[in-house]
């Protein structure tokens, strides 16, 4: 999507958040063009028709393709809720875990004004291969990902999850084993969701298991600032996250998690843009007083909020993005070590073997040449990219 006007992102992010408007005008054709493309038609029309003022600062046209929006997304919601149905007969007996999605949207005025995205469940290390099984033998079909053709002891290895296809629909299941695999940064096991868990109704007859409300709010932090994309809808998982789960909030618990997995950076950072674009008046860690590195990251993520994008380059655009979320400079210093020289198990040769070492290292180390580089150049930037920012 290209940058849309600075006004109509502001008009949006109100709308969407249930604010009512301000005296700034916006063109509500480009305000339409953002809701579409960050998937918030739903939620708009919702707050249009609870909030009439806002009615008058969309045209006519705009506003007919925001409220025809609701059908198609209350029969997705439903569609896709009858798929977990489908899923969890198979997968009960594996106590499965459900994170984001509609395990978030119970959070929203109306579950069905968020979009469900896929299904991302969790089971337990040592049922993952069970359980995947189980849904290949009632129908379900693999889809091809990032290293789905390496061996099952890679896979193990690594820790990476399994993308499953409906039998009769086309919604998938992302089924992990661990939140975060060996390879990315912040690697993140299961063993601490299944510690503590609850139980929420989706549907009539149907109930699913998320983690408890401290640990899924920061899986859902991390989630939403640790891709060099994103979407407005992940920091508004947030905001309603903070209005509905404040009340018996364990911050014990919340933190003993973020340090456990050294997020409590990247939760921060989440939680300053969250307040910062929606008004939030309670986030679980203090946004306020940010130091240089962390504002930085908040502001380049404010500024790109439009349109979802750091930057233009995908590979350094993930790097940068990653970059900015670390606790310390070792931290960041290894996370660019260890994309340059990922495990040489999982870079083959054509033939599928691994390269030989002297092929590994020459390859990779022109790689992390490269990286420091562009990366260097970012961060040598950082003082006249905060003046822009401003």
């Amino acid at each position: 999507m290209i940058k849309p006007e600075a006004s109509a992102v502001q008009a949006v992010l109100r709308l969407v958040s249930g604010q009512q408007p301000d005296d700034h005008t916006f063109s509500s054709l480009e305000a339409f063009k953002v809701l579409k493309y960050h998937k918030l038609l739903p939620i708009a029309s919702l707050f249009l028709k609870k909030i009439p003022r806002w009615e008058n600062s969309f045209d006519q046209e705009s506003l007919q393709k925001i409220h025809a929006s609701t059908i198609p997304s209350k029969a997705k919601y439903t569609f896709v809720i009858e798929s977990y149905r489908d899923a969890h007969k198979i997968l009960n007996e594996f106590k499965p875990l459900l994170i984001k999605g509609i395990g978030v949207a119970q959070v929203y005025p109306e579950p069905w004004v968020r979009d469900p995205g896929d299904l991302d469940i969790i089971v337990q290390k040592k049922d993952h291969l069970q359980a995947s099984t189980a849904l290949l033998d009632s129908g379900w079909t693999e889809v091809p990902t990032v290293h789905w053709e390496k061996s099952q002891s890679i896979q193990d290895k690594y820790g990476f999850a399994r993308v499953f296809k409906h039998p009769e629909n086309n919604s998938t299941i992302d089924l992990h084993r661990d939140i975060v695999d060996r390879t990315e940064p912040f690697p993140m096991d299961s063993e601490f969701l299944f510690r503590s868990t609850r139980k929420i109704s989706v549907a009539d007859n149907l109930s699913i298991d998320t983690p408890s409300r401290e640990v899924h709010f920061a899986v859902l932090a991390l989630h939403s600032v640790r891709h060099g994309f994103f979407r407005i809808q992940w920091f508004l998982d947030l905001h309603f996250a903070c209005q509905k789960w404040q009340k018996g909030f364990r911050f014990d618990r919340f933190y003993q998690f973020c340090r456990k997995y050294g997020i409590l950076s990247a939760v921060q950072i989440a939680c300053a843009i969250t307040q910062r674009q929606f008004g939030t008046k309670w986030t679980p860690v203090p946004a306020n007083h940010m130091v240089f590195p962390k504002e930085v990251a908040v502001r380049r993520r404010c500024a790109a909020l439009g349109h979802g994008k750091l930057v233009k380059k995908g590979g350094i655009r993930r790097i940068s993005a990653m970059a900015d979320l670390f606790e310390n400079p070792v931290e960041m210093f290894n996370y660019l070590r260890t994309i340059s020289f990922p495990p040489r198990d999982l870079v083959l040769e054509n033939s599928g073997l691994p390269l030989s070492w002297i092929r590994y290292f020459t390859r990779r180390n022109n790689v992390f040449l490269n990286i420091i580089s562009q990366y260097s150049g970012i961060r040598r930037n950082q003082d006249s990219l905060l003046k822009i920012l401003e």
